[in-house]
């Protein structure tokens, strides 16, 4: 760790000058509408005055349960931690003391913090760039000769699943061949916008021990602020992080809410499904009114329209 290169280090922090109350949440990753008020109050008198004086009974074991429930593994094949910003720097974080195996393969447009947190630790870093792609309906495509070329040379690889920019970059088989192929390579997942027509790779940690996903509360659950996620992977290869955890990563709102969605996770489903619904409807009404417009649609919660400075629209 260089503390000259963590002094550098420039954070971006902004302020949205919006009407969360009364506003439209168009440009909100997390969820465009709120959950209905009798929500928040069963939740609030689910929790016992004890509760919040006192540490967690069991270290939130009720909510390890539900998760691994949810995500069909074990409980002993992830860690909580503060969203997926959390599991990723857990896992930069362990890997930082393997003094010989410090170079890492991103993707390019990547989330922010990947670099933030690959400078604090002192990474090698290598970046592949997307290619402009001029077919209909996609804006751009990861560079994957570039890619390929470069994956002997790093120790850790870097995904993104689903990509805002191109949907998935690699379909299943190319990832479970990738893992099998360089079993001593770190396979490090981001499915942080998992829930809306991507594939998931969760349940294959336990047969890959090179594999690990960081996931969400936030997009898929709608639950930004309660800042949960998870680090998932095989039971021997998340032990360290276990082992190196803070005893209690969460509290007790935090916990409650994210039981609450988990055991009614019909509501979830809902919500993912009319998001899709209006995601689809919103380009299927572009495409018939403004044809000149070329839209790319991920199996994120993104639209990226390409407006052609050529053609007005009358």
């Amino acid at each position: 760790m260089n503390l000259q290169k963590i002094n550098e280090i420039k954070r971006v922090t902004y302020f949205r000058k919006r009407d969360l109350k009364n506003g439209l949440k168009l440009d909100s990753n997390e969820m465009v509408s709120d959950w209905n008020k009798s929500i928040y109050r069963k939740i609030h008198n689910s929790i016992k005055n004890y509760e919040i004086t006192s540490y967690p009974k069991d270290n939130y074991l009720d909510l390890k349960k539900k998760i691994a429930k949810n995500l069909g593994i074990r409980i002993n094949n992830f860690l909580i931690t503060s969203g997926a910003d959390g599991a990723i720097k857990e896992f930069f974080t362990i890997n930082s003391y393997q003094k010989k195996q410090r170079k890492v393969l991103i993707l390019g447009e990547s989330y922010g913090m990947y670099r933030i947190y690959l400078k604090i630790f002192n990474y090698d870093v290598k970046e592949i760039n997307y290619l402009k792609d001029v077919k209909k309906n996609t804006f751009c495509k990861l560079d994957k000769f570039e890619f390929y070329k470069n994956i002997k040379k790093n120790h850790i690889i870097a995904l993104v699943n689903p990509n805002h920019l191109s949907n998935y970059d690699f379909t299943l088989k190319e990832i479970k061949t990738l893992l099998k192929k360089f079993p001593n390579k770190k396979f490090l997942i981001d499915e942080a916008y998992f829930g809306y027509g991507c594939f998931s790779l969760v349940s294959h940690v336990k047969n890959f021990k090179n594999l690990f996903i960081a996931r969400s509360f936030s997009k898929h659950f709608g639950l930004a602020s309660i800042r949960l996620g998870c680090l998932i992977a095989h039971k021997d290869t998340i032990l360290p992080y276990l082992n190196t955890s803070q005893p209690y990563i969460t509290n007790i709102y935090s916990s409650k809410i994210a039981e609450f969605f988990l055991d009614n996770y019909q509501l979830i489903k809902k919500k993912l499904k009319r998001e899709i619904e209006g995601r689809e409807y919103l380009i299927k009404l572009i495409n018939k009114n403004l044809k000149n417009l070329n839209i790319h649609s991920s199996n994120s919660m993104s639209i990226f329209i390409k407006f052609d400075k050529k053609k007005k629209e009358t």
